[in-house]
């Protein structure tokens, strides 16, 4: 099951990524990173200034509307049992300070070094789950937090994990359902939080939904070639692409005449220069979508 949430994006309680591997860029590794919490920061479990005593106020208030809109009665009696679970997580968590050390966050491991590191939990079924194999190495961004993950597993009460993994499903899914959920979100998620007093329209939601913070969404290359169509026509492209190409050109004589830079380095550098891709406007070839039907009431 934790799997399967980490493969729809549902980081509780690890956030699953691919990416490249910090010292051997030529691989991609899987990456398990700490996450699993409903507070903004692990140092808000335990700080007691009015800000942050508001913030789990209102957290608490955003856990107890989930459990009654989703008519779990247990959610209420498991309120505090759920809480402990994530202060236990948030404790074993690397601080924001922590986290800025590049050797800190890299820690690789295999299915069966991380077992012997952690036991409690099975961590080769859930890796297989995710499709790492028992002998691939990926990384583990907090060595401390997987034990916690795999104590929890060993010892919490399957009713507690309920709760909390329910609880982050709501929160992940929450913009996507009735609108009941969608306010709770926004009174915790923005208001609480961020100060955002008011929600943006329908129509904007909709939209960071479909292209994402990134524009990697499914669909955003899609509504980006909408946006092309009214805002940026191929003769604007034309004359950008023609402006690049100048300062390519003008980067190009400067390299040449450059006195501290030997020959073969300003070969390498030529070379650099003449395989950067211009990425500007739009694509030439447009991301086809056959198949596909958008209908006003399919959100």
């Amino acid at each position: 099951l934790l799997a399967k949430m980490a493969l729809y994006r549902i980081p509780a309680p690890f956030s699953v990524s691919v990416r490249p591997d910090d010292k051997d860029k030529r691989r991609n590794i899987l990456v398990l990173d700490q996450s699993g919490l409903g507070l903004p920061d692990r140092d808000d479990y335990f700080r007691d200034d009015a800000r942050t005593l508001s913030v789990r106020k209102a957290y608490d208030a955003y856990r107890l509307r989930f459990a009654q809109l989703s008519g779990t009665d247990t959610g209420a009696a498991m309120a505090g049992s759920v809480l402990a679970l994530e202060t236990d997580l948030a404790r074993a968590s690397l601080t924001r300070v922590e986290r800025r050390d590049p050797n800190v966050v890299y820690n690789l491991h295999t299915a069966e070094s991380l077992s012997k590191l952690a036991p409690g939990f099975h961590w080769a079924e859930y890796l297989a789950a995710l499709g790492v194999a028992r002998t691939q190495e990926f990384n583990v961004t907090s060595p401390k937090f997987a034990q916690q993950v795999a104590l929890a597993a060993a010892d919490a009460p399957l009713a507690v994990w309920r709760a909390y993994l329910r609880q982050h499903v709501l929160d992940a899914a929450a913009q996507a359902l009735p609108t009941a959920y969608v306010n709770a979100h926004f009174d915790y998620r923005s208001r609480a939080i961020r100060g955002i007093e008011a929600q943006p329209p329908r129509a904007e939601q909709v939209i960071v939904r479909i292209t994402g913070n990134s524009g990697s969404e499914p669909l955003a290359e899609g509504l980006g070639q909408l946006y092309v169509a009214r805002a940026f026509s191929p003769e604007a492209k034309a004359r950008a692409v023609a402006m690049v190409e100048d300062i390519k050109a003008a980067m190009r004589v400067r390299i040449e005449k450059l006195d501290w830079m030997s020959a073969p380095t300003k070969l390498r550098a030529i070379g650099k220069l003449d395989a950067m891709a211009l990425k500007i406007g739009f694509p030439d070839r447009w991301k086809a979508y056959d198949g596909l039907t958008v209908a006003r009431d399919d959100y």
